[in-house]
């Protein structure tokens, strides 16, 4: 992917699971099928959600407590992603909100916990990719969120700093992560394991409630960092 000029301009920056897609649930499926297939016993939601925030194949090598049979269980929880790729829906809104940030040429990134194949895995059959000019995945980076490693790298890939960026995410490691960045944050609360009031304990710059509002949030922090406003 070549690197483009944005000189001048503003760019968003988005986290992916519980932010574009509604997918916690279905990774829950795959992580306990992964498990199955290796004979380990079943884990609990709560175990398995305690370690989030990871890519997979890291947190299954947490589960399982031997890098060889986390790795083996990978192999598998990646075969049931296939799986479930289809059924594995976007949030209601999204796919309207990525065709107007487009339109309005607006520069945009993806950050995530995710592993880079499991990521295509799931963006792949609802032809998001080719919106984004970089996604940063966890085993791109040395640290997870909330360090900032990620969306510095994708700012300095899309030729701005973070400062001039917002980063859209579900989890309070994600307003974290902004906020280590210099990065506005958005704290969105449509996915159904958001958490508002721990979100809002990070005090991002912006919460909102539906993808159709993040464009007159982007005009708000193009006024303040005293920019002409795009109209839609």
């Amino acid at each position: 992917m070549q690197q483009t000029e944005t000189m001048g301009k503003l760019g968003i920056i988005f986290d992916c699971d519980g932010t574009l897609a509604d997918s916690l649930d279905n990774a829950l499926i795959s992580f306990q099928y992964a498990l199955a297939q290796i004979g380990e016993r079943p884990r609990t939601q709560e175990e398995i959600y305690q370690h989030f925030g990871i890519s997979a194949d890291k947190l299954l090598i947490e589960i399982c407590g031997n890098e060889a049979r986390g790795l083996e269980a990978f192999v598998h929880f990646l075969y049931n992603q296939r799986v479930l790729a289809q059924s594995t829906c976007l949030h209601t809104g999204i796919q309207e909100m990525m065709q107007s940030l487009e339109y309005l040429n607006i520069p945009l990134g993806l950050v995530t916990g995710r592993h880079a194949s499991d990521l295509r895995i799931l963006l792949e059959p609802h032809g998001l990719i080719p919106y984004f000019q970089i996604m940063v995945a966890d085993n791109e980076v040395l640290k997870p969120k909330p360090d900032p490693e990620g969306i510095l790298k994708a700012a300095n890939f899309m030729g701005m700093s973070a400062s001039r960026t917002i980063y859209i995410g579900d989890s309070p490691s994600d307003i974290q992560a902004a906020h280590a960045a210099g990065a506005g944050s958005v704290a969105v609360l449509w996915d159904a394991h958001a958490d508002e009031q721990l979100l809002r304990a990070q005090q991002p710059h912006y919460v909102i409630h539906h993808p159709s509002e993040l464009i007159g949030v982007f005009q708000d922090f193009q006024q303040k960092q005293n920019i002409p406003v795009t109209d839609v």
